[in-house]
């Protein structure tokens, strides 16, 4: 794990994304709970996590929301979708995903995996014309070879990896997700993060 020894609200370097400040290192290590809760208690639970949070930097309005959107990956037979079903030890997930709803923010390929009750998350950033590009029309990831050079030496080595198990999985694009996330990062370390996901819709 990996956090920041800057002073609240202060980053050195242009956010990642909605899932660190600033941090360079682009592998992130956390624990991960899940709740259904109902949207009528969310003020609550806004106001109770007040002293131990602040809002996403990333987020917009007086609620830090943003729109997240991601292309899930899975095999012939959605191997991915059935470890997790099952409640596999060590799982995995191939998506592709984007923060927000305009041209200028990036895609990163995500590989989110699952190890006992631990989540440990790598991801390659792109622009979103260099995803475009070429003749494959966003689906780069069957071409790795005529992919653009990213940024930095991990986003290249992480996008490499991503697409080793794609060709390996022969891992397709099986379902579209995007949602409304409400955001807050924790005010002493990074690490934490609480968020609420609201008008949930697939395809």
């Amino acid at each position: 794990m990996s956090t920041s020894n800057l002073p609240v609200g202060k980053t050195s370097l242009e956010p990642l994304g909605p899932s660190r400040k600033g941090v360079k290192d682009q592998v992130i290590e956390r624990f991960e709970q899940k709740y259904i809760v109902h949207p009528k208690i969310v003020p609550e639970i806004r106001e109770f996590i007040k002293p131990f949070c602040v809002p996403d930097p990333n987020g917009k309005g007086a609620v830090p929301e943003y729109t997240v959107t991601t292309l899930q990956l899975d095999t012939p037979t959605m191997d991915l979708a059935l470890a997790k079903e099952r409640k596999s030890f060590a799982r995995f997930k191939l998506r592709i995903r984007t923060y927000g709803t305009k041209p200028e923010h990036p895609v990163f390929f995500e590989l989110k995996r699952k190890v006992n009750n631990v989540i440990i998350k790598s991801r390659a950033k792109m622009t979103l014309g260099e995803y475009y590009s070429g003749p494959y029309h966003g689906y780069i990831v069957t071409h790795p070879d005529k992919a653009p050079m990213l940024k930095t030496p991990k986003d290249n080595n992480n996008f490499l990896e991503y697409c080793r198990l794609v060709h390996r999985l022969q891992a397709r694009p099986k379902i579209l997700i995007r949602y409304i996330r409400e955001s807050y990062f924790g005010a002493n370390v990074d690490y934490a993060r609480v968020t609420f996901d609201r008008r949930v819709s697939y395809r």
